[in-house]
């Protein structure tokens, strides 16, 4: 099974980094899925996977935050028609792998990540609000294996 997988980072030294690290560990390892770096406000090569210059959304609402990069960066690529595969794996730059990784489809409506890690506000009243299953609200970590329809309905709340 063929899953995608994705991660978001801004055009500076240390994150560029990270990623080279990302896709050697997953070449390495013999990981046969597409990896893609979305990278925020340039352009820049990366060794065993597909870059694509996204919009830099750090100022978004006024705000410099740069973490905005990653949803807005992810919604561009999927408005632009990527990827052909149902199934999205959602990777920070961070992430080394050790071996390779198997994947059983993503299934419409269930995510699945790292986790539960007890962030604060969580299980606090006013998000719990935002859900249609509240009781089904809890943290998740990347990474992060979703349907593509999932994240395509997630992003506009990110």
């Amino acid at each position: 099974m063929t899953v995608h997988a994705v991660c978001s980072i801004e055009a500076n030294t240390n994150t560029v980094w990270s990623a080279e690290l990302l896709a050697y560990s997953w070449r390495r390892c013999g990981q046969p899925d597409p990896l893609t770096i979305l990278c925020a406000g340039g352009r820049v090569e990366i060794d065993g996977a597909e870059v694509i210059e996204t919009s830099s959304k750090s100022w978004l609402d006024g705000n410099h935050y740069p973490p905005y990069n990653k949803p807005c960066s992810l919604d561009e690529w999927l408005r632009r028609g990527a990827p052909e595969s149902d199934s999205i794996l959602i990777l920070d730059p961070d992430v080394v792998l050790l071996e390779r990784l198997d994947f059983a489809p993503a299934e419409r409506g269930l995510a699945v990540g790292h986790g539960p890690w007890d962030w604060v506000g969580i299980t606090s009243p006013e998000v719990r609000a935002l859900s249609v299953h509240p009781e089904l609200v809890s943290s998740v970590g990347i990474p992060i294996l979703l349907h593509r329809d999932d994240l395509q309905a997630m992003l506009s709340g990110w």
